[in-house]
C-alpha cells in the first residue's frame, strides 16, 4: 500500500471511525432519553387513570350508601330490605331492589347485588356489559354474590360491598349490598386518556379503546405495575398494566382484571 493509502486508512481511523462512533452514540442516547421521556409520560397516564377508575368505583359505592341511607323521616333506606332479609324472602329482596333503582342505567352502578350472609345471590339488577365480541368472561350475579366468601370478585367487574346488619351497626350480618361497574367499554369512554386503552381478565381482552382489538400491544406485556416495550401495529411502543383494585367481602385488594395502556 502506498502512502496515500495509509494516509487515508490513517484518516479514517483518527476521524471516521470516532466520528461515527461519537454519532451511534449520541443517537442511542437520544433513543434512551425519548423512552424515558415516553416511559414518564405513560407514568402520569397511569397515576390519572388509576385515579379515575378508583373514583368510578367508588361512586358505585356511593350509590349503595344512599339506598341505605335515612330517609327525611329518618328511617333507614335498607329497613325494608333488612326486614326481607331476616324473613329469607327472596321475592320481597328483588321487589326492593327493582323499586329503589327503577332506572339503572342511568345511575352510577351497572349492577347491584344482594347476598347472604354466605354469598348466596338473593336478588340483582343488572345492565348488559358492553364487552368486546366473543369476550368468554361474563361474570354472573351468582358469582358476584359469592365473592363475600371467597373475598376474590370475578374477572370483568369492580365492586363495593355494604354490611347490612341486624339493629344497625351492631347486630348480626343479614347480607350484603354490592354495587359494581363492569370493566367494559363503556367504562374506557369514561376514562379519555390520550393513549391506547384496555381491560384485560387475565390474557383476554374485555374491552379495546375504539371498539377494536385489532391494533392491540402484542409480544410479552410487563408485569402488573410495571412499564415495558412492546410492539403495536409494527412499530415499537410501550405498555403498563395496572392492576385493578375491587372491594368484596369489605375488603378492597386486586382483582383478576387489570388496565392495559400503550403509547
Amino acid at each position: 500500500m502506498g502512502l496515500r493509502g495509509r494516509l487515508a486508512l490513517f484518516f479514517v481511523a483518527i476521524t471516521v471511525v470516532p466520528l461515527t462512533v461519537a454519532v451511534v452514540g449520541l443517537q442511542l442516547q437520544i433513543r434512551a432519553e425519548s423512552r424515558e421521556g415516553a416511559a414518564d409520560e405513560l407514568r402520569l397516564v397511569e397515576l390519572s387513570a388509576s385515579a379515575l377508575v378508583e373514583a368510578e368505583r367508588r361512586r358505585a359505592g356511593d350509590l349503595a350508601d344512599d339506598l341505605l341511607a335515612p330517609d327525611t323521616t329518618g328511617t333507614a333506606g335498607g329497613t325494608g330490605l333488612a326486614a326481607a332479609l331476616a324473613a329469607a324472602d327472596t321475592d320481597a329482596i328483588q321487589a326492593w331492589l327493582e323499586g329503589a333503582l327503577p332506572d339503572l342505567e342511568n345511575s352510577r352502578a351497572d349492577l347491584v347485588v344482594v347476598a347472604g350472609p354466605d354469598g348466596a345471590l338473593l336478588g340483582s339488577v343488572a345492565s348488559e356489559p358492553e364487552f368486546a365480541a366473543g369476550v368468554d368472561v361474563r361474570p354472573v350475579p351468582a358469582a358476584i354474590a359469592e365473592a363475600v366468601r371467597t373475598r376474590v370478585p370475578p374477572a370483568g367487574v369492580l365492586l363495593e360491598t355494604r354490611e347490612i346488619r341486624t339493629g344497625g351497626n351492631e347486630g348480626a350480618v343479614l347480607g350484603y349490598l354490592i354495587s359494581g361497574l363492569w370493566a367494559d367499554r363503556q367504562l374506557l369512554d369514561l376514562l379519555r386518556v390520550p393513549v391506547g386503552t384496555a381491560f384485560l381478565a387475565g390474557e383476554e381482552v374485555l374491552a379495546a379503546d375504539g371498539g377494536t382489538i385489532a391494533s392491540l400491544p402484542q409480544g410479552p406485556l410487563p408485569d402488573q405495575g410495571d412499564i415495558g416495550p412492546v410492539t403495536v401495529d409494527g412499530g415499537d411502543a410501550l405498555a403498563a398494566v395496572i392492576p385493578l383494585r375491587s372491594a368484596a367481602g369489605g375488603d378492597v385488594g386486586g382483582s383478576p382484571s387489570s388496565l392495559l395502556l400503550w403509547s
